[in-house]
């Protein structure tokens, strides 16, 4: 039975990203979602979850994982950079796109095969979030 954190969350991923996952949420601290499966992996757990995402007044925005997670089977928001801006981006600065298929808000940033993130678009440039003890 999934709970009420976890609709809200697979909504708020429906809605943006036209994506539901199949993995349960709970929400630690002020508003830091993790993520788990319920399966067993047959590994001592240290935790339980992976950071997955934080929840803002103005939506769901990804930690890297939750955009590695989510981009794979993402169908709508995410925007394709070119090796320069995702350079740019993994050192945390702001890029500018011209990429007319998203709508603003949060989106899923990937370089070739890999996801780099979530970042909010707002006209026509996408706010970087990368942690400073992950930037380049």
């Amino acid at each position: 039975m999934e709970s009420e954190i976890g609709r809200k969350i697979n909504e708020a991923l429906k809605e943006r990203w036209g994506v539901t996952l199949n993995l349960s949420f709970y929400e630690r601290g002020k508003r830091r979602i993790y993520a788990y499966s319920c399966g067993n992996l047959g590994v001592r757990a240290v935790s339980k979850g992976l950071y997955f995402a934080t929840i803002e007044k103005d939506g769901l925005r990804l930690s890297m994982e939750g955009s590695f997670i989510v981009g794979k089977v993402a169908k709508k928001n995410v925007v394709e950079v070119d090796e320069e801006k995702a350079l740019r981006w993994m050192r945390g600065e702001a890029i500018e796109i011209n990429q007319t298929d998203v709508s603003e808000g949060y989106v899923i940033l990937k370089y070739g095969s890999y996801f780099i993130g979530c970042g909010k678009l707002r006209n026509g440039k996408i706010i970087n979030f990368v942690p400073k003890d992950r930037r380049l």
